[in-house]
């Protein structure tokens, strides 16, 4: 079976726009497609930014309600250390620089009545490491030189070191972490320190902060951080997740896997991303950076690919990781939009670039077809054909003109012939 010139002109056509189409349309979305993943990217980078200023300033506000507390703590014990010097100040000026038992004895009574806070007392060592008054009095006399506090450090040789240092009146500081029997978390102990050289003693008045002030501010402010990462929600499903710089867990997807260690997590081709995003980020300093991986959720059968945003707050040491699916993206939004816009594009094209060699191909070919049966009937010995006569300015219009001009030159040497005949 022939085909038609007009149908080859069609299918020429078609294949001249499709071509380009197609080739346009794919660069075209993958432009888009890379300029909406890099605009994903860039989008998630700032939200760990924004993240890791908002640590930073929390943490400052921190550290000054900390000092706060603590200015606040310094004051209250220094108080009660002025009132504890008075008291056996006015004994020894009254006794002669001495202080026989029954003096003793009636300031201890009053010293161990008197309480800081809610644990805090008042505390007398001597220059040998022993007791002289303890709390309730449950531990005078009794040698403690060697104490260690929580970090390990002699405790009681710093105080009265410390102690020994001050010159008569001045008072002097010491905090040190302590834990008591029963408890399982050290806390945080201040001492303000006086000194009576003649009597070979350093006093203490010591409590713990967070018995007289909030020092709960700080874990209280940083759940509350940790929370609100917990409940934002990037694209369909992305979230945000913390690790330290072990790659152990401190905000986790609806905070379900808090202080997990992920340090060893591989993704889909066998790469340790959680090691490679702490290094990132760290190495970014106060910039940005990304972390792409492959990630196969449980149910799934096929790896998607997913991005984080890496900022490193080092007050808390964290790697801040805003992550999502690329894909969360695809189908919506701008390159949605640039898919669908391309589809109606290129499939316009096709639809218009066939019409128009329809047209243009029915203009050829018809002409032609016939100028084809013309030449049919010449050929089979007719002259009395109609040839079609067109104004296309092209070879078509001249390949009529030709074929008129055939037609003609034969009717001429038919009629010499007829004449010849004749005579």
């Amino acid at each position: 079976m022939k085909i038609g010139i007009s149908v080859k002109l069609v299918v020429l056509t078609i294949l001249l726009v499709a071509i380009p189409a197609i080739v346009l349309g794919v660069v075209g979305y993958k432009a888009a497609e890379k300029a909406v993943y890099t605009g994903i990217e860039d989008r998630l980078q700032d939200i760990a930014n924004d993240w890791r200023l908002l640590v930073k300033n929390q943490m400052q506000e921190i550290d000054m309600q900390e000092a706060r507390v603590r200015n606040s703590a310094k004051s209250i014990v220094t108080a009660q250390a002025k009132m504890v010097y008075e008291l056996i100040d006015e004994a020894l000026e009254e006794q002669g620089g001495v202080l026989p038992e029954e003096s003793r004895e009636d300031i201890f009574t009053r010293l161990n009545r008197n309480t800081v806070g809610v644990t805090g007392y008042t505390w007398i060592i001597d220059y040998d490491g022993y007791y002289v008054l303890s709390k309730g009095r449950q531990r005078d006399e009794e040698y403690i030189w060697d104490e260690q506090d929580s970090d390990g450090n002699y405790v009681i040789q710093d105080l009265v070191g410390k102690g020994r240092e001050l010159v008569t009146g001045e008072i002097g500081y010491h905090s040190y972490p302590w834990i008591n029997l029963g408890e399982t978390e050290p806390r945080e102990k201040i001492a303000a320190l006086i000194h009576f050289p003649e009597l070979q003693w350093v006093v203490g008045v010591s409590t713990y902060y967070d018995d007289l002030v909030d020092m709960e501010y700080r874990d209280r402010t940083i759940e509350h951080i940790k929370d609100m990462m917990a409940q934002q929600v990037i694209g369909r499903s992305g979230y945000i997740w913390v690790t330290d710089s072990a790659g152990v867990y401190k905000v986790s997807k609806n905070r379900l896997r808090d202080e997990e260690d992920i340090s060893m997590s591989q993704d889909a081709n066998g790469v340790y991303f959680i090691q490679e995003a702490v290094k990132k980020a760290k190495a970014a300093g106060a910039g940005t950076d990304v972390q792409r991986y492959p990630w196969l959720n449980k149910g799934e059968t096929v790896p998607r690919m997913k991005v984080a945003g890496l900022a490193y707050a080092e007050e808390l040491d964290w790697i801040i990781g805003p992550s999502a699916y690329y894909d969360d993206f695809a189908g919506e939004g701008s390159l949605g939009q640039v898919k669908n816009t391309l589809l109606s594009v290129g499939l316009g094209a096709l639809v218009v670039g066939a019409l128009i060699a329809f047209v243009f191909a029915s203009r050829i070919a018809s002409p032609l077809k016939k100028m084809t049966e013309a030449g049919r009937k010449i050929a089979d010995g007719s002259l009395d054909v109609e040839i079609p006569h067109v104004k296309t300015g092209d070879e078509v219009e001249e390949l009529g003109l030709t074929m008129e001009m055939l037609t003609g030159a034969l009717k001429y040497l038919q009629k010499g012939k007829g004449k010849q005949k004749k005579k």
